[in-house]
């Protein structure tokens, strides 16, 4: 007949209890208590659950080896298997020994709640096909107020039976044990050894200053230190307003005329172009005309030299220039010359833009905007394949604008500037071709030794031009190790072997080696060996 099997939870009561027997589909069903359940120690609450059960058409089984609880059950008559694969029976109440709620009745499983014992229950003891048998006399009446259980069967006094459950688990764990034992051996001796051999090596700094040509139009060629620069330029026009600080005299100049007189004696004109200068004293005029004297002629009393007048203008403004009329001194010979009065000369000083006020507002533009225009150029080189050079930032302005210009009166002005801002880098493989053959040409002839570091991370340029730049920085170079051969050599070697063996190598500073287990002494095979380098920079 099958059966179900209902794992009780400490934390469940008569009441769920019974539920989960009523929700039950199957005719048999297997109670499997937890440990110290104090709900089913209780005579009342094994009448109650022996009760719903025989309504529902159901028959009860306990799943239990504590006596205590096996002697309540058959007094309600309620069968009781120490396991799922026992045959249920009620327990001799004569011969079980008085409740006592200190007893544990342990069941397998030990303190583990419900779900945990379902979990580790064998799938045969849980399957919804198994049955069990329940012996024919249980539904019989029962006698008196507990019932008159079945007894035993037997001998009194009969030899003991052993225990073949027991029998059968330390059986079952000894042979686990032998099985474990044996993996154990192998593990140990094929696949736990294994030696990691930890190697200090101490570099030395090699120093490069390597000057390189830059050719913005050209090709790279590392061998002949050759490199075409990255260049990148951005075109920004700016403004700013600034204060005209200048100062400048300005005003009317003195006009009048000039009456020129030959004095050289020829038979040519003489021409005399405007602009030409008259002084007296430290003042000037100049004509703002051009005019001719005739040639020299003999009349009845002797010769005739021609006059002719010209306009003037004074060579600077103000009132000093208002003179009375006097006699000037040309600037060419062959005449003289007479002044008039000279008047309308006049002056102020005026505050305009000078050439200075637009040098210092350009410097002003360019100050104010070249971190941005720096970042923007910056922003166009990718960090991972290119190392870029400050000093070959620029701010070129290539259009200046003043409004008003220079010289102009004025007390506010404003400058438009157009300017280019470029900057240069090197690309990384180039930089580094170029110090790996500067370090390579240090280490010729040694065979022994290898680069561990071109000494990219600490680069600086110097001597910066537009055709030119150095590559300063510092290389470290130590011992070369081959370690697939030096791992063929260290197989079955101690400690202190392998240390000997590995110091003797140039630049190794020291040697440390870990074996795996800790019984393992000697190094394994080469598959088992992990070298491991620690390069100590002296720097």
């Amino acid at each position: 007949m099958k059966k179900d099997i209902i794992y009780i939870d400490t934390e469940d009561d008569i009441t769920s209890i019974i539920e989960k027997v009523k929700a039950s589909n199957e005719k048999i069903i297997a109670l499997v208590p937890p440990k110290r359940v104090g709900v089913l120690q209780s005579a009342v609450n094994l009448k109650l659950l022996q009760k719903s059960a025989s309504a529902s058409d159901k028959r009860i089984v306990l799943i239990t080896t504590s006596k205590p609880l096996a002697s309540l059950a058959a007094g309600v008559a309620i069968p009781v298997a120490k396991n799922l694969q026992s045959k249920p029976e009620l327990a001799a109440a004569q011969d079980l020994p008085e409740v006592d709620d200190s007893e544990e009745d342990v069941i397998n499983g030990e303190d583990l709640p419900v779900g945990e014992l379902e979990k580790s229950a064998p799938a045969k003891d849980i399957a919804d096909d198994e049955e069990i048998e329940l012996p024919e006399d249980l539904n019989k009446p029962t006698d008196g107020p507990f019932g008159k259980p079945k007894k035993t069967k037997g001998k009194k006094g009969g030899p003991n039976i052993p225990n073949f459950d027991t029998f059968r688990k330390k059986l079952f764990l000894a042979i686990g044990a032998g099985v474990l034992f044996i993996i154990f051996l192998i593990w140990a001796i094929w696949f736990a050894p294994h030696a990691t051999v930890n190697i200090k090596a101490k570099t030395t700094t090699e120093s490069i200053n390597a000057p390189i040509s830059l050719n913005a139009s050209g090709t790279t060629d590392v061998d002949a230190k050759v490199i075409r620069p990255n260049m990148q330029q951005v075109k920004k026009t700016n403004s700013v307003d600034f204060d005209a600080t200048g100062k400048k005299d300005i005003g009317e100049k003195a006009t009048g005329t000039m009456q020129l007189t030959r004095t050289s004696v020829s038979s040519n004109r003489l021409s005399i172009p405007a602009g030409t200068g008259f002084s007296t004293g430290n003042f000037t005029f100049t004509s703002t005309e051009d005019a001719s004297l005739d040639p020299t002629t003999v009349g009845p009393g002797g010769f005739v030299q021609d006059t002719t007048t010209v306009k003037v203008q004074a060579a600077a403004v103000g009132s000093d220039y208002n003179l009375s009329a006097r006699n000037y001194q040309p600037t060419v010979s062959g005449f003289t010359a007479q002044g008039s009065s000279m008047s309308g000369g006049s002056k102020r000083t005026a505050t305009v833009v000078s050439d200075s006020d637009i040098e210092t507002a350009k410097a002003k533009i360019i100050e104010q905007n070249g971190d941005a225009g720096k970042k923007e150029l910056e922003d166009k080189f990718d960090d991972k394949k290119y190392v870029i050079i400050d000093k070959s930032y620029k701010a070129d302005p290539t259009t200046t604008t003043s409004s008003p210009a220079s010289g102009a009166e004025a007390s506010k002005a404003k400058l438009t500037v157009e300017i280019t801002y470029s900057l240069q880098a090197l690309s990384k493989d180039d930089i580094n071709a170029v110090l790996n053959n500067a370090l390579k040409e240090k280490l010729d002839g040694q065979k022994n030794q290898k680069i561990y570091d071109n000494g990219l991370s600490k680069l600086q340029f110097g001597d910066f031009i537009d055709t030119s730049v150095t590559l300063k920085t510092t290389g470290y170079v130590g011992p070369t190790i081959d370690t697939k051969d030096l791992k063929s050599q260290l197989v079955g070697k101690n400690y202190e072997d392998i240390r000997q063996k590995i110091k003797a190598i140039e630049g190794v500073e020291d040697v440390d080696t870990k074996f795996f287990p800790f019984w393992i002494s000697s190094a394994p095979s080469e598959g088992k060996i992990e070298i491991k380098f620690d390069v100590q920079k002296n720097d």
